[in-house]
Order: structure tokens, then sequence, then C-alpha cells
């Protein structure tokens, strides 16, 4: 907790000092900006193939026991504008505090973290370089936030690293209507991290690198917009050996692309997303306990492959308040079949439905139904 506070301090003392050195007040900027979000849910019980003790979604199976949900954050953010005509945030340092008094999946977890923290260099207006602990955008297929538990977004968010460590370079191409970039970000997606949970008790993972490629770009006056990227994950493996020396290994790359489109019309914003995995399923060379048959004996393809397709739209003013449903299908080929990720072919896909009413500035009030969409080889119930 003492070094948490401590990183909290640090960040805080480089935003402030940003926004509060010498200079003309108007040349820099110094906002705190915080939400809260709590709600009470119905929910009933599920088990699913991802539900490894210590995992994300360890309490899957006693979510009827668990109604109350809160979180929330604090964020800060420190501009200096650029000398000259032109003005634009030369610097900026941007942090995320949240928190949530009631985490069921993980009793270790802390109560307050650090989400996003980075720092962005503009020495042009048209090139960035950020460099911190950053989600890359463009690898996010979501065209609404819903709120619930994480295991409804392990479908649209599957193929993104969350508040990874890393570096981003990115400009643009002829105007700010038109951008591409590439990153390095310490960490693996989410459907990378079940490719590889059935490692060896004396392999630990570590040390994954997304490199990502990206292209946002938007027209008719901005009412299109559309984002591509392409990630290679470089999973790295350490093992110790009987002199306790660790070796790593870099043989395992997966791989994801992915595109979002949106188009808003004013009064009602469509959106389509789709991303696809192929990567080793690291489950299919392991040995069955008690037995001398491998995973891949029953089913488990060395060579796993996953896509999600994503439709939703978002509709403004729908009587008093605002309105949003989202679609998904997860496929994989069938057990036994070439490709075939036996680690979530019971995730068929979810579905989402809210309407939100603005009670008072910045005070909302959502009814919010989520389903969880999965097939009968691992799961108990939906």
């Amino acid at each position: 907790m003492f070094k948490k506070l401590l990183a909290v301090s640090a960040c805080l003392l480089i935003c402030a000092t940003l926004a509060m050195g010498e200079g003309e007040k108007k040349d820099r900027l110094f906002n705190i900006n915080g939400s809260f979000e709590g709600g009470y849910k119905a929910q009933n019980n599920f088990k699913s193939p991802w539900d490894e003790s210590g995992g994300l979604t360890e309490g899957a199976g006693n979510r009827a026991s668990q109604p109350v949900l809160s979180e929330f954050d604090l964020k800060l953010l420190g501009i200096v504008w650029a000398d000259g005509a032109v003005k634009y945030p030369e610097f900026m340092a941007y942090m995320v505090i949240n928190g949530t008094s009631n985490d069921p999946d993980d009793e270790q977890a802390s109560d307050v973290g650090i989400g996003e923290a980075f720092l962005v260099w503009k020495p042009h207006m048209a090139l960035n370089f950020k460099i911190g602990r950053q989600t890359v955008t463009q690898t996010v297929n979501m065209g609404h936030e819903f709120w619930g538990p994480i295991e409804f977004d392990i479908v649209t968010l599957g193929s993104t690293v969350q508040e990874g460590d890393g570096l981003e370079i990115s400009a643009y191409l002829g105007s700010s209507d038109h951008q591409v970039g590439v990153a390095v970000l310490n960490g693996s997606a989410k459907a990378s991290d079940i490719y590889n949970s059935a490692k060896a008790i004396d392999t630990a993972k570590g040390g994954q690198t997304d490199t990502i490629i990206w292209y946002e770009g938007s027209l008719f006056e901005k009412a299109l917009k559309i984002m591509l990227a392409q990630q290679s994950v470089a999973v790295v493996t350490s093992t110790k050996t009987d002199e306790g020396v660790t070796s790593a290994d870099k043989s395992e790359t997966h791989s994801f692309s992915n595109l979002f489109i949106s188009y808003n019309a004013g009064f009602i914003k469509p959106y389509f997303g789709y991303w696809s995995s192929t990567g080793t399923n690291t489950l299919a060379g392991s040995t069955i306990p008690n037995t001398s048959f491998t995973y891949g004996d029953i089913g488990f393809d060395k060579d796993a492959k996953m896509s999600v397709m994503t439709f939703g739209f978002e509709m403004k003013d729908l009587g008093p308040g605002d309105f949003a449903f989202e679609y998904s299908t997860a496929t994989t080929p069938e057990a036994g079949e070439a490709g075939s990720a036996m680690a979530v072919i019971d995730l068929k896909g979810s579905m989402s439905v809210d309407y939100q009413v603005e009670m008072r500035k910045d005070i909302t009030m959502a009814y919010t139904y989520r389903q969880l969409i999965t097939g009968d080889y691992f799961t108990n119930g939906e």
C-alpha cells in the first residue's frame, strides 16, 4: 500500500508540476474529474473453463449472492500548451486512480489502484510520443460502455491489452482526421492469456510483448469513424531448471486483427466491430492428469483460432432517456476440428441492453440487462 501511495503522489506531483510551473497561467491547465458508479443487480451463477483459481472471474460461480457493485475513478490531467500562433498541448500528464468497494473475484486485490498513467510529448502538433500505462483504443471493439461484471466484456475486450506499460508513437496523415501509430506494450490480450492458461506449474508467464500497428480515420465531417489494428503478441515463458537458472522461450506468437466502424447520424449511432486471433494453444500438448493422454488427443488443437463480431447502436432522446443495444457472437471450430480453441469453446456471445435517464446534470440512472451466451461443453447455467 505504501508503494502505491508513493506512486499516486508522484503522478499527482507530475501533473501539478506541468500545470502549476512558472509562466503564464493561460499556458497551463490542471484538471481533476471524478465519478462514482453503484448498482444493484440480480444475476444467476455460472461456471466456465476460464474460472481458474485466482482468475478475473473466479467468483462467477457465486454471482447470485453478489448483488451490489460499486466503483469510482479520479482522473487527473495536466497540460502545457505549445508556444506559437497554433495552440496545442505540447506536454500532457494523465492518470486515473480507480477502485472498488467490493471486488468478489479477487480478494487479494487492493481497493484502490492506478489505471491509465502516461505522459505525452508532442514536438509537433501532428506527432505524438506517449509513454506509460495505457490502452490502445484502436484495439477496443466496444461502441458503448455497459455496466456490469467483468465477464460480460470478455467478448468485446478479448483482443485488448488493458493498461499495459509501453511506448506509442503516432502521427497525422495529412490531417487529424487520419492518424497512424505503432505501440509496443508489456502484456497480452485476454484471449492470449486463455490460450496459455494451462502452462506447467514450473513455468511462469512473464514479459509478454504486444506490438500494435493501427490506423484511425474519420469521413463525412467526422460522422463515419474507422479503426484498424494488427497485433502480434510475443508470449515469453520463463522456466526454472534444476540449477535454479531461468531460461526464456519466445517461440510462441499470437496474432490479432481488429476492425471497428461507427456512423453518427445524430439521433442514432450504429457500430460494427470484428476481431480475430490465432495462436498456440498450450493446453493441446499437456498431459491429462492421471492418464497417458494429452488434451490434444480429445480435441484440443495446437493452433487455436477465434473470432468475434459485434453489432450495436446508441439512440439519443428515446423518450426521457437514451437507449443502447449490443449483440456479439464468438466462434471457434468445434472440438476435434482444426483450430479448435477448447478453452473458449463455451463462449458463444453476449447481448447487452441499457436505458439511461439523466436525473440531473452529471447524475444518471440506468437499467441494464446483459446475457453471456454459452455452450454446454463445460458451462453449467448461462
